[in-house]
């Protein structure tokens, strides 16, 4: 048993309580010291000495369900590229699966991609598009495959690239791989409908007309059908792409897409 004064209030405390007390006010002091310092925050703001100090406290009382985001974290403040592969596959081992395995495998790929090692990373990046479903990180997945593809035979390279842009038309990703591949005007149409026969077709491209539009049927081979594809304009940006799909589903083309050509 401990007396605690307070000015002239004493209090009667058991050892156990003293160390609770211990503990509770050595994590309330570092919180003030460091309160509106997260290491996001610190890292947004290149302040890197003072993300790795408040990381490397939050580790020590860290369950092992926050390990994942605090490793990949160091990663990303390490002073040196030893450091930074090190937590990187620190994060691969403790999370076999997830959004920070995907993270650090990405930042694993594009080291590798830095250093001249494509197969390697393109060997992850392949991985990885099959594991993600998240449309924000998909894109950067799919730009840096095609980098690490790009000197590969039949332009499988460009190929993924052309993927990329045609999936996700409106992302930053998809307009540098576009600077990359070099796409030329018209290199991209509105498909508004595929018909198996060409009169279906042939009636749409009418109806598209009536609105003036730009309109063209072409055929093409799906396995073993054939299918007529009704194809408006040739943009010059993907922009001017994306906005004709809006306009042409406001108008009831509810099929409306961007393809390559």
């Amino acid at each position: 048993m401990f007396n605690l004064w307070f000015g002239k209030i004493r209090f009667r405390v058991e050892v156990s309580e003293l160390w609770i007390l211990g503990k509770l006010s050595a994590y309330i002091f570092f919180l003030i010291i460091h309160q509106g310092s997260d290491p996001w925050s610190l890292i947004r703001d290149c302040r890197f000495i003072d993300a790795r100090r408040v990381i490397n406290e939050e580790l020590k009382r860290a369950k092992r369900g926050d390990l994942p985001e605090l490793y990949y974290l160091s990663a990303i403040a390490s002073e040196d590229l030893k450091s930074m592969v090190s937590n990187l596959k620190k994060v691969v081992e403790i999370e076999p699966g997830g959004r920070y395995n995907l993270l650090a495998n990405l930042e694993l790929a594009k080291i590798d991609y830095a250093y001249g090692d494509n197969l390697s990373a393109s060997n992850r990046l392949k991985r990885l598009v099959k594991q993600c479903e998240d449309a924000k990180i998909k894109p950067e997945i799919l730009f840096w495959l095609g980098l690490a593809q790009i000197d590969l035979p039949d332009r499988i390279g460009v190929q993924t690239l052309k993927k990329l842009i045609l999936e996700f038309p409106t992302s930053s990703w998809s307009k540098r791989a576009s600077a990359i591949i070099g796409i030329s005007a018209r290199r991209y149409s509105v498909q508004t409908g595929a018909f198996k026969t060409q009169k279906h077709a042939i009636r749409q491209r009418n109806k598209l007309k009536e609105y003036g539009f730009e309109v063209t049927v072409a055929e093409k081979r799906v396995g073993g059908d054939f299918f007529y594809r009704v194809l408006v304009g040739g943009f010059k940006t993907l922009d001017q792409g994306v906005r004709m799909v809006d306009s042409l589903r406001a108008l009831g083309f509810s099929e409306a897409r961007m393809v390559g050509y």
